[in-house]
């Protein structure tokens, strides 16, 4: 997947790539924006597989702010970062590394969507 490509999703396709990239499974859009899925964590034996509603990661900080951790915790020596211009308008998202090789960073109109567009395309070069 491009890199124009991932800027030119809408966001459901933002929602169900990012989903795939973050280790849901089987998943079902039931309505437009109702995702249900199976947890990354639920893959054990011990966990019952129950379908659980997917975080819509490009409509919801807190959500997406899991795909930030997903990514540091995939790659201890990677940074992230996620800031705005001054009037607001523009939110960037990146990681990388700090040796300055890899680099993955997009621009939306919400943070939210930033990082998930940055994660998407960070997720997809090191998969």
């Amino acid at each position: 997947m491009t890199r124009d490509e991932v800027m030119a999703m809408t966001d459901q396709g933002l929602w169900l790539q990012a989903a795939l990239k973050a280790g849901w499974s089987n998943l079902i859009l039931a309505e437009p924006d109702v995702l249900y899925g199976h947890r990354p964590e639920s893959q054990t034996v011990e966990t019952p597989r129950k379908l659980r509603r997917v975080p819509n990661y490009p409509n919801d900080i807190a959500a997406a702010w899991e795909l930030v951790e997903c990514v540091l915790a995939l790659h201890k020596d990677w940074w992230a970062d996620v800031q705005t211009n001054y009037s607001g308008e523009r939110w960037d998202a990146g990681f990388g590394d700090y040796v300055g090789i890899e680099l993955y960073s997009a621009a939306a109109d919400s943070a939210a969507r930033a990082i998930t567009r940055a994660f998407i395309m960070a997720m997809t070069a090191n998969s």
